[in-house]
């Protein structure tokens, strides 16, 4: 390699080497950010309801259907139980829900 002197005396190559790699470590920082900050926005505010629907003698109630109402917004969510009255409840909003 060459080294090049300036008129000041300082090494050309040197200074734009470590400009190089501060530079690479500053776009290294910045991408980590980025990847830090796009997981936050991953979060998901939703809950899951699941359990059994069944009469008041305990038998199972095929295709029920169940409502998930948060109360502070109104958001609803709907699911209907299956055939042994089993029923999953995705989706549901976050917060306090009355079941109906």
């Amino acid at each position: 390699m060459i080294y090049n002197r300036n008129r000041h005396g300082f090494c050309v190559y040197a200074c734009i080497n470590t400009l190089w790699r501060i530079s690479t470590r500053i776009n290294f920082l910045i991408a980590l950010a980025g990847l830090a900050t796009a997981s936050l926005f991953a979060q998901e505010f939703r809950g899951t309801f699941s359990g059994s629907v069944t009469d008041t003698k305990g038998a199972a109630v095929p295709q029920a259907r169940i409502v998930a109402i948060e109360t502070r917004t109104g958001a609803k969510s709907e699911a209907n139980s299956d055939t042994p009255g089993g029923v999953s409840l995705g989706g549901a909003p976050s917060g306090t829900n009355e079941l109906l």
